[in-house]
């Protein structure tokens, strides 16, 4: 077996039935505003949204060579557990800031994207994540996921997206920091 040379990675959520709302209601994850918050002291939850969403991915060579229009350069990937913490939906900041510092290596980046969940427990400790591997050297664009609704198994490509025509969305449900 080989390498694929192309391959299309495709995602979709759909709200067919009251169920999970109910039961991330119960876990206090779910805001009762019906949208998410990140890093607001009133924050209750996340909003849940629908989409789908497909993307093309090619080694870089391959579509230089070719003449294809290039979206977005995938430099570095990297998955963590958040290990021992008080439960399984409470995440560490110490492991959260360790995978943005190995992924991230010698690269400065000037688009950062929070996964801003909208919850009491999580964006504090995101928060501290993201100032432990501070400063970061000249502007940076920060997106959260608060800002637009979490789409599920199509999350993170609408707000690429977004970045990619030059459309960074801002977090307009702000009003008052932690």
């Amino acid at each position: 077996m080989g390498e694929s040379g192309i391959a299309v990675a495709a995602g979709g959520n759909l709200i067919l039935g009251p169920e999970l709302f109910i039961a991330l209601s119960k876990l206090n994850m779910a805001s009762s505003k019906g949208r998410s918050a990140m890093w607001d002291a009133d924050v209750d939850g996340y909003g849940r949204g629908e989409g789908f969403v497909a993307v093309v991915l090619k080694r870089l060579s391959d579509a230089i060579r070719d003449g294809d229009h290039i979206d977005c350069v995938i430099r570095n990937t990297g998955a963590n557990q958040d290990g021992r913490t008080k439960g399984i939906t409470m995440p560490s900041a110490a492991l959260q800031a360790e995978l943005i510092r190995k992924t991230n290596s010698n690269d400065q980046p000037q688009y950062f994207e929070a996964h801003g969940t909208g919850t009491q427990v999580g964006d504090p400790k995101e928060a501290e994540a993201i100032h432990k591997i501070a400063p970061f050297n000249g502007p940076l664009k920060l997106v959260t996921e608060g800002a637009i609704p979490w789409p599920a198994l199509a999350d993170g490509v609408p707000r690429r997206a977004s970045v990619n025509s030059f459309e960074i969305f801002s977090q307009k449900t702000l009003k008052r920091i932690y």
